[in-house]
């Protein structure tokens, strides 16, 4: 369980087994040794680990809370498996942050996502979207924060921080066979983000079993498009029947529904709006406008997570958490404060549920310390 948790961590935190044997003095070959379970650290050691790691040195002897059974992964072929399991790791890490915090702020979780259906053409995945849309009463409106639906509906939604050019798009899976769990890659743009959460909301919605992977990304991208952008909602911007459509028109509907112009393009033809000509013409244009690489205009929506960074707040204000543990779940969340040292007279000045304040944010700074890891130690430890 060690063995296995120092890989997670060190692929979560991005490094090589060299880079980080040089941040704690050590080899390759020992930092292979203890992931390898041929030789296994010592409390000195795990702290070392603990700290060039960024974690608390209990995460190393605890048994891992949750399990995620993950599904669907949008990438670009030159995404490596170290990177992939990297991605992993950490919405594994966070996934265990937000439901050991939930569960000590009392958090029960209800909401639920509809049941699996099979899916076996375009026009199932067409159906299942608008079956969707109507079991949470979206009728046929824009739909402003898919992130935020989602984590109110119970999915649990994680933003990686990826670099701009991350061959990375979305995954999802479920926790424990019960939950949703949607890995997002916030370096892409607004529009980009709002249709892969969707295209990850249809894999967790379908039962993929008898189909292909070409055929799944196939339905997935259609149930995106419908959930998105609802066939009576299109029929009503564009017409049952086009033979022109003006690009601009379509920035005007990208900035109202949240999808980008490429998608109007898709949905239009998937509608049978639009002839297979046309379509091709509107690629022809948007290519040469450079538009197929970078669309000219950015969604001003969030897009991004939050409720976990709503029960940071919320925990920290009841007294559940102290400053120092809202940090590490949520880091920037709190305001800044001064470091000012009261002496034992200002203290005393101060009014009582104050002074209790200060008290209990005292201890549970003192408890962060993770007293867990002092029945790791031996003798010859606490000697050192």
């Amino acid at each position: 369980m060690i063995a296995e948790r120092i890989r997670q961590a060190r692929l979560a935190a991005d490094l090589t087994q060299e880079q980080l044997a040089d941040k704690v003095g050590m080899t390759k070959q020992v930092i292979s040794k203890y992931e390898n379970g041929k030789s296994e650290p010592n409390a000195s050691v795990i702290m070392k680990l603990a700290q060039a790691l960024s974690q608390e040195p209990g995460y190393f002897l605890r048994q891992p809370q949750t399990t995620v059974d993950w599904l669907g992964y949008r990438s670009r072929a030159n995404l490596g498996v170290k990177a992939r399991e990297g991605i992993q790791y950490r919405a594994e890490t966070y996934v265990e942050q937000y439901i050991s915090l939930a569960e000590k702020l009392a958090m029960e979780h209800i909401e639920t996502l509809p049941k699996n259906q099979a899916v076996r053409t375009v026009d199932e995945a067409e159906r299942l979207a608008a079956s969707v849309r109507q079991a949470w009463s979206l009728d046929h409106v824009p739909i402003d924060d898919i992130t935020r639906l989602v984590e109110m509906k119970g999915g649990i939604v994680f933003g990686e921080q990826s670099e701009p050019d991350t061959h990375f798009d979305g995954l999802s899976g479920w926790i424990s066979g019960k939950r949703p769990v949607v890995v997002l890659n916030l370096s892409m743009p607004t529009d980009c983000r709002r249709f892969s959460l969707a295209h990850e909301l249809a894999h967790l919605l379908m039962d993929e079993a008898s189909n292909t992977h070409k055929d799944v990304e196939k339905f997935a991208n259609r149930f995106a498009g419908a959930f998105i952008v609802s066939k009576e909602a299109a029929h009503q911007e564009l017409g049952f029947r086009r033979n022109v459509l003006n690009l601009n028109e379509l920035m005007i509907l990208k900035h109202k529904y949240g999808l980008s112009i490429a998608g109007w393009v898709y949905r239009a033809r998937d509608l049978d709006i639009i002839s297979a000509a046309t379509a091709t013409r509107l690629w022809q244009e948007l290519g040469e406008l450079g538009w197929r690489r970078q669309e000219p205009i950015e969604l001003e929506a969030e897009e991004a997570p939050t409720r976990l960074r709503q029960m940071v707040l919320r925990a920290h204000a009841e007294g559940i958490i102290s400053r120092t543990q809202a940090e590490k779940l949520c880091p920037g969340c709190l305001p800044p404060v001064e470091n000012k040292i009261l002496s034992l007279h200002e203290i005393m000045r101060l009014p009582f549920e104050e002074r209790q304040r200060l008290l209990t944010e005292s201890v549970k700074a003192a408890q962060d310390e993770d007293f867990e890891i002092l029945e790791a130690f031996g003798e010859a430890d606490f000697v050192e």
